[in-house]
């Protein structure tokens, strides 16, 4: 090794890895030299020509240019072992029988390096050590690691546990069973109207007797049970060296319009710059976007010239092309012992990563993930986002809430769940053919004996304002809904084992709920005209129904809507959305939409399971 190599003076980048701290102990003269440096750049600012200070400092070559394609089987990092996400952010290639270790930061690699040297068949004449800036390391990474981590990306889960993967959700057989059933009740239904109407009747009205209950139990618990974690404040203001890095992963498609504010609220975030590992994610075909996203990072460049904070992660095409698939395409590349999705038009509590952190610390060490709370910033837009609000008050301040309390799995929202990074790798991360990944990945982190735990955060997103395009997006969660639910009910046996009875059938009934409720609702009101009408009119019902299932069907019309009007109305009242509630009689409407959603991701099943009607943002006046 060089002269330079014995001695390895630390360098503290801007103490973006958490092992730094422990090397600045190490060589207090060199920290006293750069301390002016360093002070900028722990507050977010480095200025150009940081590196080449530090290169000449260190008596090191500096180089802001490396190759983007390298024989992978030359380099060191496959024998000293460090991971494509790279703590230390590490690149390593041999050039003329020289290995040339190009790196940010050389202090974590002097270890490593000489203790695999002795080991190597082949060893390097020489090395040679430069000092490079993280945006040039971050892209020779995920430019010479594409291909594995695309793969990754997209096959994961279906090879290591290819029983709760949504890949052939529906095989050549199944579709085949499922064509032929309904064939065969078209053909009962014409041939035997009243029996097959009758059986309908009773299907649906024992279906509600059951599920009303148990949905309205759990959520009026949601709403006026405690919270089962009290958030200690004074965590929010633990030492900034006792935070971890924080890997917050915004996935992009078509997003330019929203860019400029997904900027300005990130920065909002009260959380140290050092410690932020930002991924603005986009497909390599997505140059609308990607030029927005480069616009407004050069107007911040002043202060971070290299990105240190933000990072742009370009996805490579695949076989399909969804959020969760870019999602485990960037988290390959993250930093952070925490991370977190926003989406495009998200605006959270500048303290929800202090927050997160706190609920972590707090909770059981089987804690895998927390989630925030959702709801909307435009709520009065027009008729549409006010019934959107309403359910999303509903959903994530009472539904989940209760569900937290019966410690019942629950059903991830697609923004603003924190999970421990290294755990989320372990269980497969996202389903990347699930279109609605945040619910199944919920569901089976709880399978796998993990748990998840509500923070009283919030994240406040746009709330659809156009109908075409919430139809789009309502196919998509109930298509996602459908396809977890029938992929955990592929082994009925394995999920009993490993949720319990109360966990198994709890489970089962939630997301039997959200999705065949709205389905067989229209259904319930068809026998409704053709049974109550005639009857009001005095004319001969055309199905006879027995006198039992008349009352039944009475208290389920009446009680059934009116609870779930109620709960609606507490999830407004329990937000101080006040203004909404005369919204409330008018609801129904709102569940025919969702019905018309259903049956449309219902041929989508069978038509495009995979298919991702992108959600349009930026609607909002």
């Amino acid at each position: 090794m060089t002269s330079e190599d014995e001695n390895f003076p630390t360098v503290d980048r801007i103490r973006l890895l958490d092992d730094s701290q422990e090397h600045l102990r190490k060589d207090p003269a060199f920290l006293h030299a750069f301390q002016p440096i360093l002070l900028l750049i722990a507050n977010g600012y480095a200025k150009k020509g940081f590196y080449q200070t530090i290169a000449k400092k260190l008596e090191l070559e500096y180089t802001d240019s490396l190759p983007v394609k390298i024989n992978d089987s030359k380099s060191l990092s496959n024998r000293v072992g460090t991971k494509i996400q790279s703590q230390y952010l590490f690149f390593a290639y041999q050039e003329e029988d020289s290995l040339i270790i190009a790196t940010p930061d050389p202090t974590p690699l002097r270890k490593m390096v000489e203790n695999t040297l002795p080991f190597m068949a082949e060893k390097p004449r020489s090395i040679i050590v430069k000092i490079c800036p993280i945006s040039t390391v971050r892209e020779a990474l995920s430019q010479s690691a594409y291909i594995l981590s695309n793969q990754l990306a997209e096959s994961r889960l279906k090879n290591s546990n290819p029983l709760l993967s949504s890949y052939h959700i529906l095989t050549k057989r199944n579709s085949r069973i499922a064509l032929l059933t309904f064939l065969g009740f078209l053909v009962l239904l014409f041939f035997y109207p009243q029996p097959v109407f009758l059986g309908i009747y009773v299907f649906i009205n024992v279906f509600y007797f059951l599920l009303n209950p148990f949905k309205g139990i759990v959520t009026i618990t949601g709403i006026f049970a405690p919270p089962s974690d009290t958030l200690h404040t004074d965590r929010l203001y633990l030492p900034e060296e006792n935070l971890p890095i924080y890997t917050i992963l915004i996935p992009l498609k078509n997003e330019e319009a929203v860019v400029p504010k997904l900027i300005r609220h990130l920065r909002l975030l009260d959380y140290p710059a050092e410690k932020l590992d930002i991924k603005i994610i986009l497909e390599v075909n997505d140059s609308k976007t990607l030029a927005a996203v480069e616009k407004e990072l050069r107007l911040i460049s002043e202060y971070d010239p290299d990105n240190l904070v933000f990072h742009i992660v370009k996805v490579p095409l695949g076989e399909i092309s969804t959020k969760p698939r870019s999602l485990n395409f960037a988290l390959q590349f993250s930093r952070g012992s925490v991370s977190v999705i926003y989406d495009a038009e998200d605006r959270p509590d500048p303290l929800q990563l202090k927050k997160a952190f706190s609920a972590f610390l707090a909770n059981k060490l089987d804690t895998l993930c927390i989630q925030a709370k959702l709801n909307y910033y435009n709520p009065t837009q027009n008729f549409l986002t006010m019934f959107f609000t309403m359910e999303y008050s509903f959903w994530f301040d009472a539904l989940l809430p209760g569900l937290q309390y019966w410690r019942i799995p629950i059903p991830l929202g697609g923004t603003s769940n924190h999970f421990l990074t290294d755990t989320l790798e372990k269980i497969g991360m996202w389903d990347p053919y699930n279109v609605t990944e945040d619910a199944d990945l919920g569901w089976r982190l709880a399978r796998l004996g993990y748990t998840t735990s509500m923070v009283d955060s919030y994240t406040f997103e746009e709330a659809n304002s156009k109908l075409w395009n919430w139809i789009k997006q309502r196919t998509r969660w109930q298509k996602g809904f459908l396809m977890t639910l029938l992929v955990h009910m592929r082994t009925p046996k394995n999920m009993w084992q490993e949720l319990g009875a109360w966990g198994c059938v709890t489970s089962i009934l939630l997301f039997t709920t959200n999705f065949f409720l709205p389905v067989i609702n229209p259904l319930l009101w068809i026998v409704f005209l053709l049974w109550y009408i005639p009857e009001m009119l005095g004319l001969h019902a055309t199905i006879p129904i027995p006198h039992w299932l008349e009352v039944i069907g009475f208290i389920n019309l009446v009680l059934g809507n009116g609870i779930y009007m109620l709960i609606h109305a507490l999830g407004a009242i329990k937000t101080k959305r006040y203004h909404l509630l005369f919204m409330t009689p008018f609801i129904p409407l709102y569940w025919f939409l969702i019905s018309f959603a259903s049956y449309r991701a219902i041929w989508q099943i069978f038509s495009a399971p995979y298919a991702w009607e992108k959600t349009a943002h930026g609607l909002d006046k």
